[in-house]
């Protein structure tokens, strides 16, 4: 069989990926994962879960989450609602789409649920019904597909049985979930087959962890085998609060970059994925798991980490973030150390106007030092840019792309890769690569960047 021309990913980082993080993720980086998502052109983006945050604690600002996305035209936002309750929440956070769930498994069932396959599927029929009444799309999922972490091995016969059921309910998809990762392309194909069998393959997708490292290689088998939905997570987040040792569903990147390398198209924008993925990485406070991602980023790097630029060489990351206000900063998420946005190109440059405090450097005029602790001594600064840089006409020229922070480290920035040197001169500021705007009286600086101008120490 021919494989599919074009693929339709669905992103299910922001719930399926968040949902078993310890620390939680502040809502207004949710938001922002959602929207970088959707402007790398993912046409579903997975946004929350409307369960007790009993349950799944990562999940309870779910209205905020839904309410709060810029909303893209033609982005379907599906959230998963387990019950009735949860039903009624989403609609009034505004749903368009939800998403319900069984297993293929009586004991994930019980663990997951805390009720039976049979009990389970009974429960979806008035949420079915009332989403149909209120046209709003329902998507099935089915749990343990391949394996349980509690039953073992789970017969294709029986995933397939629970397939039909949500189908027949009026699910307009059925993914296919191997929650717990033991699948390879083997068991993956006899499971294939046997839910063609009752649903046609148009209607099912694929949802397959990583944990042995198969999930790549299962969704190749499912290509050849004539499907083409599938679902992943940014950087490669997520598990299972229910399963032990579960790893995240396979790393969107990783699926794009297979997809590409076979010709078959996604609509989504690499490099603006691989970004999406090192911004919550970045506010994990770990690597992304992604090995796509993780190659192209070393590759736009020199031997000294900094980002590389010239004929024949991909420009660094990260040059389309934007900067918010207030700054993201260590201190707000347990001390850990956050990487800033890298930059390329000529466009580093200092604030105009130095705030005052201890932390100022007047030896070299370098305008602000932020430091805070890590492993019990500073850390390096990091340089803020001008405010001409971050404008929004900035943002829009490519010649000038660095709109992020600008780190040194050993005396070069890890952005553009300019030299201590080649960045402040002769202890000046290097010129602002645009039109600056009139001076006028500058805002206050916030709060916590104040507060920690006065405790640092040079």
């Amino acid at each position: 069989m021919p494989l599919p021309s074009h693929v339709k990913i669905v992103e299910v980082g922001p719930r399926d990926g968040l949902q078993n993080e310890k620390q939680v993720v502040p809502t207004a980086v949710k938001i922002e994962l959602i929207e970088r998502l959707a402007a790398a052109g993912l046409p579903a983006v997975e946004a929350t879960s409307f369960v007790s945050p009993k349950w799944v604690p990562q999940m309870g600002d779910n209205s905020e989450v839904l309410r709060g996305i810029r909303k893209q035209p033609g982005v379907a936002y599906p959230v998963l609602t387990p019950n009735l309750k949860g039903f009624d929440s989403a609609v009034e956070a505004g749903a368009t789409e939800v998403a319900i769930f069984g297993a293929a498994s009586e004991a994930f069932s019980q663990k997951n649920i805390n009720c039976s396959i049979a009990e389970s599927l009974k429960r979806f029929e008035p949420i079915v019904a009332a989403a149909s009444a209120l046209e709003i799309k329902v998507r099935g999922y089915v749990s343990c597909v391949v394996g349980c972490p509690y039953e073992g091995a789970v017969a294709p016969e029986k995933a397939a049985e629970v397939a039909k059921i949500l189908y027949d309910m009026g699910c307009y998809e059925v993914s296919l979930g191997d929650t717990i990762g033991v699948g390879n392309p083997a068991s993956v194909s006899r499971l294939l087959e046997a839910c063609a069998r009752h649903v046609p393959m148009a209607k099912l997708a694929g949802h397959y962890h990583d944990t042995y490292g198969m999930a790549v290689a299962n969704i190749y088998a499912s290509l050849q085998m004539g499907l083409a939905v599938f679902d992943a997570s940014v950087a490669g987040l997520g598990g299972c609060p229910y399963a032990k040792g579960a790893s995240g569903n396979v790393a969107t990147e990783d699926v794009v970059y297979l997809l590409e390398g076979l010709g078959i198209s996604t609509g989504i924008d690499l490099q603006q994925l691989v970004e999406a993925g090192a911004f919550i990485s970045a506010h994990l406070g770990r690597e992304s798991a992604s090995k796509a991602a993780r190659a192209l980023l070393a590759k736009c790097a020199g031997s000294n980490g900094t980002p590389r630029s010239g004929p024949g060489l991909p420009r660094p990351l990260f040059c389309r973030t934007r900067l918010s206000w207030p700054l993201p900063h260590p201190a707000s998420t347990s001390a850990r150390w956050m990487p800033p946005p890298a930059c390329a190109g000529a466009a580093c440059a200092p604030w105009r106007k130095s705030p005052p405090g201890p932390a100022l450097r007047t030896k070299r005029a370098w305008p602000c030092w932020l430091r805070w602790k890590r492993a019990g001594r500073p850390r390096n600064p990091l340089l803020l840019p001008s405010a001409a840089a971050i404008s929004e006409p900035a943002m829009s020229q490519q010649d000038n792309p660095c709109i992020g922070i600008c780190t040194m480290e050993d005396g070069y920035c890890i952005g553009c890769g300019r030299s201590e040197a080649e960045i402040f001169g002769d202890g000046e500021p290097v010129p602002v690569p645009q039109p600056l705007p009139p001076a006028e009286p500058e805002a206050p600086l916030p709060a916590n960047v104040q507060a920690e101008l006065g405790g640092g120490s040079d």
